[in-house]
């Protein structure tokens, strides 16, 4: 059974995406709300592990750190986002648990580094199966209409309820937030 996986760079909705697959009745890896178990880490990637939950989705953030072995898994959801909006939500991550200040032009250098490493990423991420590009903007505007873009790419690893994937996804503006009221709202939702 294949290996599903949802990937792309820090902050572009990787989450969302889990959260909404878990809701419909997909196997995913890790506990809510993150999907981020240890085994899955930077630092500590077990492949075994990994191997080990076949029909299960993972969630993979930036490929081009190279984790994974280049070999067929199983369907590839790719998140795009704005990249802007990408970096203000990264540096807002990074500022709230660092203390880190960023300036316009960190920000302006986060930004060039999502657009620069995209092509490098989607190669590598070509390699696990079929890519579907979705971007956050999109599930934000039209929730329904993407869970039914993750239940025909996930069809192999079970039936999503796409009324039930879509109805986790909160109606806002797809500008990065300049608070942790949304990942608050997930931990409870998670309990």
């Amino acid at each position: 059974m294949p290996i599903g996986i949802v990937s792309g760079f820090g902050r572009c909705g990787t989450t969302l995406v889990m959260n909404m697959l878990k809701a419909g009745g997909i196997h995913v890896m890790g506990p809510a709300p993150a999907f981020e178990p240890p085994q899955l880490g930077i630092d500590s990637f077990d492949l075994d592990w990994v191997l080990r939950h076949e029909g299960a989705v993972m969630k993979y953030i930036d490929p081009t750190l190279e984790r994974l072995p280049q070999k067929p898994l199983g369907p590839v959801i790719w998140l795009d986002s704005d990249p802007m909006e990408q970096a203000k939500s990264q540096a807002k991550m990074l500022s709230i648990l660092s203390g880190v200040t960023i300036n316009r032009q960190d920000l302006r250098r986060i930004k060039a580094s999502f657009v620069r490493d995209r092509p490098k990423a989607l190669r590598i991420i070509s390699g696990f199966g079929n890519v579907t590009r979705i971007s956050f903007e999109d599930i934000l505007e039209n929730p329904g209409r993407a869970a039914i873009t993750l239940a025909g790419t996930f069809k192999g690893l079970g039936d999503l309820d796409t009324f039930r994937a879509a109805s986790v996804v909160l109606r806002r503006e797809a500008t990065a937030m300049p608070d942790l009221a949304i990942e608050s709202h997930l931990i409870q939702l998670a309990q």
